[in-house]
């Protein structure tokens, strides 16, 4: 097999090299299931650099429901992984120095967590990503600059945040494809402005987002756009 799900009862460590004689491409590792929202009552999982290096090369690594520790915060840079979600994990700040040794990655999920602000430059090192998934982490603000570097960026999901949509969030995102960006803003009211910067997009969630009004041409800033959800307004 070249896939491997593991499940933890308890605080675990995963030591150097631990798969190093197996032929994975894919590895999932997850701690126990809980109802309860709450970062404190996660587990831990200590990893080393060279947690995930293998003879064949680990494409994918999924962690869900874990307090991740990485001692030094980086991978070996010989670690391949191009894929790697972190669902509902105790990260309260983007680990750029870990994400930093991983420059590879091509999709990135940070899903359910607990990152309340994104800052500026947090994703630059990861010049391939094409897809980011931010969703449900209550962000309340986006620095300016947050994106920068993420030129090749595709897809990007910020659905369930609450953040103010400031004009220039997305600057740089000129291949950004689809956008999801449902219940994103809490209180705060749409600004149509940001999608300026997005001009690729094809597809856009955005629903739940109190918008009570459409103006005419207020989309001719997407000129491909072929997909719109304004569900819930």
């Amino acid at each position: 097999k070249t896939h491997l799900e593991m499940e933890f009862d308890d605080d675990t460590i995963i030591g150097p090299n631990a798969f190093h004689t197996l032929p994975l491409t894919s590895i999932l590792l997850g701690m126990p299931y809980t109802q309860e929202r709450n970062r404190l009552a996660l587990r831990t999982l200590t990893l080393h650099p060279d947690s995930f290096l293998t003879s064949s090369n680990i494409r994918s690594l999924t962690i869900i429901r874990a307090n991740v520790n990485l001692p030094g915060n980086k991978f070996n840079l010989n670690t391949a992984v191009e894929w790697l979600r972190f669902i509902a994990c105790g990260f309260t700040e983007v680990p750029s120095e870990m994400i930093e040794s991983l420059p590879n990655l091509d999709y990135l999920s940070f899903e359910g967590n607990y990152l309340r602000v994104i800052r500026s430059h947090a994703f630059s090192p990861l010049k391939l990503l094409r897809e980011l998934n931010l969703e449900g982490n209550g962000i309340v603000s986006l620095e300016l600059g947050c994106f920068d570097g993420l030129d090749n960026l595709e897809v990007l999901d910020l659905a369930d945040n609450q953040f103010s949509p400031i004009s220039g969030i997305f600057n740089g995102l000129k291949k950004l494809t689809r956008l999801d960006i449902d219940n994103a803003f809490g209180e705060h009211q749409f600004n149509f402005d940001i999608l300026q910067d997005t001009p690729a997009l094809v597809n856009i969630g955005m629903g739940n987002n109190k918008i009570k009004e459409l103006k005419p041409d207020m989309f001719s800033i997407c000129p491909q756009l072929t997909y719109l959800s304004l569900f819930r307004n």
